[in-house]
């Protein structure tokens, strides 16, 4: 059964904030907990010859582990993208996307609604909204 929402339930789709999913988190309690013990991130940097430096490389490994075990996209030779928020994935993106060869910055095609970071990329960035 499908709980309906209040009438005055806001989903921001100005930064990309994920709140609306804080309901679904919250019924699964304890089932999803995750620790991390301090000793295991005492650095900002994990990997300096990995292009993700900042990746924790157990992380990128439970992350194309959990990819094959539900069989929804392939890992194998690829990136793992992450960041904190929408903002940092969207550019983490849009960098892994650009060829570094290019004078030109790449093209982006956004439909409304888009993130505010469609506006502040703008400089790296060719944008057409339509």
């Amino acid at each position: 059964m499908t709980k309906k929402l209040p009438s005055d339930f806001v989903i921001n789709l100005d930064n990309g904030d994920p709140k609306m999913s804080k309901p679904y988190w919250q019924k699964m309690g304890d089932k999803c907990t995750v620790v991390i013990f301090v000793w295991q991130s005492l650095s900002y940097v994990s990997d300096i010859t990995n292009l993700c430096w900042f990746l924790e490389s157990e992380l990128a490994e439970e992350i194309r582990r959990l990819h094959y075990l539900v069989a929804n996209t392939e890992t194998e030779g690829r990136y793992i993208v992450v960041g904190t928020g929408s903002t940092q994935l969207f550019q983490a993106a849009l960098y892994a996307l650009s060829s570094p060869d290019s004078v030109e910055p790449i093209n982006i095609v956004s439909v409304v609604p888009y993130y505010s970071v469609s506006f502040l990329t703008i400089s790296l960035y060719t944008l057409a909204v339509n």
